[in-house]
């Protein structure tokens, strides 16, 4: 209808606009064909709008008879969706304010636990859309939504206020922003929807620049790497290689040891803190940690790898080893406990084939290789460069692990 409504007679669109004014007025449309029928509305041109109210003013009149009988039914019991569900369509579709009564109704329908949850999810959505067009009102209920977050509220609760809080970070990218690691506590919540509607969410505000990949959640980010739902780390991991690479290629090198410490839950030397605050994403299954330390390692070149082995051993393990015992780190009791999990994580790691590469010339030639060379004299020319390069390599490998790693591990 909204492609052809501009091309019918006079009469025609006269009839139509009556017909789905009636309807929309009476609340007998089913919820997903009113915002076509609003739409269609739209569209029709002026000329052939019926005498009468306008659009304009029978949308006012619209809203107004809603939030009378929103006000009327709101006691517990009444069956409230459609009413919502209108006034937050014909909202969206206007800057006008809102009636603060109105506003203060949806909000008790959508906190009152004595109302069904569904009805409490239309409220919550309802007035998300009232605050995509009004930016004082958003300022003003931000923070309502963000407490519907809560482990406590129904599951189409959380999941409404999560995705009224994607759109308003992309309106308003400064309101929200504040907000982050309280959406991010999602990322390891008990239900898989949530954890991938969150997912999603965080990803598109990435892709699209409104959120920073910053700690907290940057680092628990990294912990949905290794989701039991393997749809969901699928989304993690497309996250990683399409948007976080490409604007940061060195990221798994930069913190790789701060998620280590995060994943065990380790706070226990000043120069990696990331597990504070992150208590409730410590990894205690062994298994799902390797999951992130391969993908990560997966990805990084050999110069990464070296770094991040310079990193574990001279960041990591030489506070364990100082000489004065006064600076010297307590080494844990029991690899049980937070950093024995990290100090077991750090050596296992050492010795896994993908850092041997740190340790042997031999293997970082291989891999640091070009798959083919240019044939001719600027392949011979290449090449040439390339023999440099390993030998180079090679030399500065022997170096670094005579003087900094060696002694640190012996």
């Amino acid at each position: 209808l909204g492609l052809v409504v501009g091309r019918l007679p006079g009469a025609g669109a006269g009839r139509l606009v009556k017909s789905l004014c009636s309807r929309l007025s009476a609340m007998s449309l089913p919820s997903e064909q009113v915002r076509p029928a609003l739409q269609v509305l739209d569209r029709v041109p002026r000329e052939s709008w019926p005498r009468g109210p306008s659009l304009e003013r029978w949308r006012l009149e619209l809203r107004r008879s809603l939030e009378e009988r929103l006000g009327k039914e709101a006691a517990p019991g009444g069956d409230l969706p459609g009413c919502i569900f209108l006034i937050g369509e014909l909202g969206l579709r206007d800057e006008d304010p809102m009636s603060v009564r109105t506003v203060v109704v949806l909000q008790t329908i959508a906190a009152s636990q004595e109302r069904h949850v569904p009805t409490r999810a239309h409220s919550v959505v309802a007035l998300g859309k009232l605050c995509l067009q009004r930016e004082a009102l958003a300022k003003q209920l931000v923070e309502f939504f963000v407490c519907h977050l809560g482990a406590e509220q129904p599951l189409a609760v959380r999941n409404n206020s999560l995705l009224v809080l994607g759109d308003l970070a992309s309106r308003y990218t400064s309101l929200v922003d504040r907000f982050i690691p309280v959406i991010s506590d999602l990322l390891c919540d008990p239900s898989v929807l949530l954890r991938r509607q969150c997912i999603t969410t965080l990803a598109a505000l990435l892709s699209e620049g409104y959120v920073k990949f910053k700690a907290p959640f940057m680092y628990r980010l990294f912990r949905c790497l290794s989701d039991p739902v393997a749809a969901n780390r699928d989304l993690v991991r497309c996250c990683f290689q399409e948007v976080i690479q490409r604007r940061i290629p060195t990221v798994y090198s930069q913190c790789f040891v701060e998620v280590v410490c995060m994943l065990n839950g380790c706070a226990d030397l000043s120069s990696f803190q990331a597990a504070v605050g992150n208590a409730h994403f410590v990894l205690e299954d062994s298994a799902r940690r390797d999951m992130v330390y391969e993908f990560m390692l997966s990805t990084m070149t050999v110069e990464h790898k070296f770094r991040v082995c310079s990193q574990m051993v001279t960041g990591f393990l030489a506070p364990f080893a100082e000489a004065e015992p006064q600076q010297r780190a307590r080494l844990p009791r029991h690899i049980e406990e937070p950093a024995g999990r990290a100090l077991s994580d750090i050596l296992r790691l050492l010795a896994c084939r993908d850092m041997q590469v740190c340790f042997c010339a031999k293997l970082a030639q291989q891999e640091g290789q070009l798959d083919a060379e240019e044939p001719g004299a600027s392949g011979q020319a290449h090449g040439g460069d390339a023999a440099v390069a390993r030998g180079a390599l090679s030399t500065m490998l022997r170096k670094v692990v005579r003087d900094s790693i060696a002694p640190v591990l012996v």
